[in-house]
């Protein structure tokens, strides 16, 4: 009796866990004409099946490697041909947005230092003679310039050439 219970518990759970995977989970049109595709459901081990650009999967392998994605929404912009953004969420927190071409925009550890290879050299550099004991915690590429915020609290703005423009 215990051999048939404990099979058909192992059954049912590898049957949820097969069944759960999916390839979207939500489709959402906002009023500023954004679509919203929800990835969330797709086995976390694949990543092939995300449909993230091959730049961003590249990405994700050379900083993140060994980290897998837990969840990828897909915004369409209904106003700007073909202009998609991916939000990548991954198993340790960390949140990384691309846009269609798979450059990334916005690099956000949550709370934990993101790798120092992200940054720009001179962004790099200037952390690292200003602010020896802190870690970059998140990075944002804007039009004209970084956001970085510090592990410390401190905001601080960078042109796009890395230079340092102000404490935020």
């Amino acid at each position: 009796m215990k051999k048939k219970l404990i099979t058909l518990m192992l059954l049912s759970a590898t049957t949820f866990v097969f069944s759960s995977w999916k390839t979207i989970s939500h489709v959402e049109q906002t009023i500023d004409g954004l679509v919203s595709v929800d990835l969330a459901d797709v086995d976390p081990l694949d990543q092939t099946q995300r449909g993230i650009p091959l730049k961003a999967t590249s990405f994700l392998s050379d900083h993140f490697s060994g980290v897998a994605i837990r969840k990828v929404k897909v915004k369409k912009y209904a106003t700007e041909a073909a202009q998609k953004k991916y939000e990548v969420k991954l198993i340790n927190g960390v949140e990384v947005d691309f846009n269609s071409d798979g450059d990334w925009l916005e690099v956000d550890g949550n709370h934990q230092a993101i790798p120092n290879a992200i940054l720009p050299k001179n962004v790099a550099h200037y952390i690292k003679n200003n602010y020896p004991n802190s870690a970059v915690e998140k990075i944002e590429k804007e039009a004209t310039k970084y956001e970085v915020e510090l592990l410390n609290g401190i905001d601080l703005e960078f042109d796009l050439q890395g230079n340092f423009l102000r404490i935020d």
